[in-house]
């Protein structure tokens, strides 16, 4: 996954609404970088409930194939602390093509859970961290790349503002990796610019922005208009 982030000053992730090829493909073709599937989880954006590995196999078999014939990479988001994919359906979906691996930091089962092979950690922190969980996972050599998903819910698709950007350049201080921002804030693609590059920190501080059902609608026709718009917005940086 990393590569992704090396070759540009941005990296757009679509973070499907449902496993469904159909946005894969609208997300794929719009534009985007990487795609993300979800399993084990009742998702708050979307309002989406997300079955087991078994359930969503085919599924997301046929979203890696979209993946590949689009040149995107594809990562997984495989629960929470209630119900979570097993290291063998972590190592069998990083056989089919997943590589990398998205949970809330809180919710990993035990810390051999990010040395699964092919599959780069991106633990997330959420609303309320602590900004020693920060400099915990800043000191973990495994985590190069870490999701900021700090927005309370009840602020979820409220707008931008200056206190987020605040916020996320915290983070970026104290972790040296990559800070990836999903759009719990109905972002704009205007602001990707602000996002990218803050006044007062030398260097880009969001480098990551993970777009879905708040920005980009739950249909095939409004995810890819979205993540053509962010893609563009991404590419004028």
């Amino acid at each position: 996954m990393e590569q992704v982030f090396a070759a540009g000053k941005m990296a757009l992730i679509a973070s499907l609404p449902r496993n469904d090829p159909a946005l894969a493909r609208a997300a794929a073709t719009g534009g985007a970088h990487a795609l993300k599937v979800h399993l084990n989880v009742s998702h708050a954006a979307s309002g989406t409930h997300f079955g087991s590995f078994n359930e969503e196999k085919a599924a997301i078999r046929e979203i890696l194939g979209i993946a590949r014939d689009h040149g995107c990479l594809a990562g997984v988001m495989p629960g929470t602390d209630a119900a979570c994919a097993s290291p063998d359906e972590l190592c069998e979906l990083a056989a089919m093509g997943v590589c990398f691996l998205d949970i809330y930091h809180t919710h990993v089962p035990d810390s051999s859970f990010f040395d699964i092979p092919g599959l780069d950690p991106m633990p997330a922190i959420g609303h309320g961290f602590d900004m020693r969980e920060v400099d915990m996972l800043a000191r973990d050599p495994r985590i190069k790349l870490l999701e900021a998903s700090v927005v309370d819910h009840a602020l979820y698709g409220s707008d931008l503002s200056p206190q987020d950007l605040e916020t996320y350049s915290a983070v970026k201080q104290r972790f040296g990796g990559h800070v990836i921002v999903p759009t719990q804030k109905k972002i704009r693609p205007d602001q990707v610019a602000a996002l990218h590059r803050m006044p007062g920190f030398e260097g880009p501080v969001v480098t990551g922005l993970m777009i879905g059902a708040i920005v980009a609608g739950r249909e095939p026709d409004t995810f890819h208009a979205a993540t053509r718009a962010f893609r563009r917005a991404i590419d004028a940086l």
